[in-house]
């Protein structure tokens, strides 16, 4: 199964999304079957668990 064939509307990541592991802050470079691919601001790459992720929303400009 494909993680973003999953129900858990979390769990659900696409490319370019940023995102929380942590203390670090990055972008969905990857979405694999098991694994997340993230870059994080200072150009690091991660991979983890899409469970140990926490999808972040950009607040609307006023």
């Amino acid at each position: 199964m494909d993680i973003n064939e999953s129900n858990s509307p979390a769990r659900q990541f696409n490319i370019g999304d940023l995102v929380r592991n942590g203390p670090h802050v990055g972008t969905v470079t990857d979405v694999g079957s098991v694994l997340v691919a993230i870059t994080t601001v200072m150009g690091t790459p991660r991979m983890v668990c899409p469970w140990e992720l926490v999808q972040l929303r950009l607040a609307a400009p006023q």
